[in-house]
């Protein structure tokens, strides 16, 4: 009888340390979670009360959020930056998966060279690209006949920008995607 009571005593040591580090953990993540969510709230919660608030610090209400809505060009500009983005999609998501299909199923020799030379602008600041579209493709740029006339400040050059932006990241997840699949299943097809 002896015996079995240090060994309940463990038992028992046993099942409350692991409540008790999923409490801890619970707390930890609830603490990230109230410290996420006032440095993203408390900033958001303040332009949410400026925009209904006039500069002498009378309240507005909804006045001001009207006369912005009612403004003409705001449809345009939503307009314009849905095809800007489904543009940049429909263009980077092949681009990006003939380029991985490539890497990854081919056995070309250069293919290394390939991948770090298209990931490379991840490691570029990101107005990089930018500033290097406008020196290539800008009115003075060395390429500037290859955008057609288009130019390089319209939407052209804004769609040209988010793809060659996008690219290497789209690229990367499906390079992560294509080289975990299991190449059998494609070969058996």
């Amino acid at each position: 009888m002896k015996l079995a009571l240090p060994m309940i005593w463990l038992a028992g040591k046993a099942e409350a340390e692991p409540v008790r580090e999923r409490r801890v953990g619970y707390v930890l993540v609830w603490l990230w979670v109230a410290v996420l969510a006032a440095c993203v709230g408390v900033p958001l919660l303040a332009i949410g009360w400026r925009s209904v608030v006039r500069l002498d610090g009378s309240f507005a209400g909804l006045a001001a959020w009207g006369e912005v809505l009612a403004t003409p060009g705001l449809m345009q500009a939503a307009q314009n930056s849905l095809l800007l983005a489904v543009g940049s999609t429909l263009l980077v998501v092949p681009l990006a998966f003939a380029f991985a299909w490539a890497l990854v199923r081919s056995c070309a020799p250069v293919r290394p060279l390939f991948r770090q030379v298209a990931l490379v602008p991840l490691l570029a600041p990101s107005l990089m690209p930018a500033i290097s579209l406008i020196y290539l493709f800008g009115n003075q740029g060395l390429l500037k006949d290859w955008m057609g006339g288009a130019g390089i400040y319209g939407f052209a050059g804004m769609l040209a920008g988010e793809v060659f932006y996008t690219f290497p990241h789209a690229l990367m997840i499906i390079l992560t995607a294509l080289s975990t699949a299991d190449a059998r299943l494609y070969e058996a097809a």
